[in-house]
């Protein structure tokens, strides 16, 4: 079976919802819990926001949310649980997506802290993402 195979096989409606769900995570974590640590490890300014396009901002976060719960929904596969999906986030988001930023990080002399806000953000968004398509089983 070619590798590629099984891209277009998810359930589309279950992807829509991790997508959503994973773009509100990102609201709260980075809008109400952690907004003053990051702006300050970040050395990014309340000014310096208002002056980029936020549509554009918002739109590159929807699309590469959606990338992520569809590559998720990929390897979760047909017949999943939302324990098997969440395990399946945390599994990526540790074992992946968090060691390589936080390489990308070192490289880039950023904080420790910034590290963990934006890993933590990573591990709970694909957790609560896998979890979400877990639980949409695909419908025969």
């Amino acid at each position: 079976m070619h590798p590629f195979s099984k891209l277009f096989k998810v359930n589309w409606l279950a992807i829509a919802a991790a997508t959503v769900a994973g773009f509100f995570i990102g609201f709260l974590w980075y809008a109400l819990l952690f907004d003053a640590m990051w702006m300050d490890l970040t050395g990014i300014t309340p000014e310096m926001i208002e002056g980029t396009s936020m549509a554009m901002t918002m739109g590159i976060s929807i699309l590469v949310t959606f990338i992520a719960a569809w590559g998720l929904a990929v390897l979760i596969g047909k017949a999943p649980s939302a324990s098997n999906g969440m395990m399946t986030g945390v599994f990526v988001s540790l074992f992946f997506v968090a060691t390589m930023l936080a390489q990308n990080y070192v490289y880039s002399l950023n904080p420790l802290g910034l590290w963990l806000v934006d890993a933590g953000f990573i591990v709970v968004m694909f957790a609560v993402m896998g979890a979400v398509i877990g639980m949409m089983k695909k419908p025969m």
